[in-house]
């Protein structure tokens, strides 16, 4: 079930990862089958996830806003980098 997925607590039905996939490149579900099978496991998923991560890195870093969960993660590298001497702090 979707829900379940949604949750983490079962596995993404193959449906909602292709349309995922057509949704975030753009494309047609056959495009974004042919190349969810021919590049390794995973692959899109983490471009995805990259892309996310990126939005929220840039709302934090422009407006100091926490636009959604992965916005607590930027927090947390943020201020890891500051600790090392590497990055910068936000107000």
């Amino acid at each position: 079930m979707l829900h379940r997925a949604l949750d983490g607590d079962a596995q993404l039905p193959l449906e909602y990862v292709v349309g995922r996939i057509c949704q975030e490149f753009h494309c047609l579900p056959s495009a974004a089958w042919r190349e969810y099978l021919s590049l390794p496991a995973g692959f899109l998923e983490t471009i995805i996830d990259y892309r996310n991560y990126a939005w929220a890195k840039a709302q934090y870093d422009a407006k100091g806003q926490r636009t959604s969960e992965l916005t607590d993660l930027v927090i947390e590298h943020d201020f890891m980098l500051v600790q090392e001497g590497r990055g910068h702090a936000q107000p």
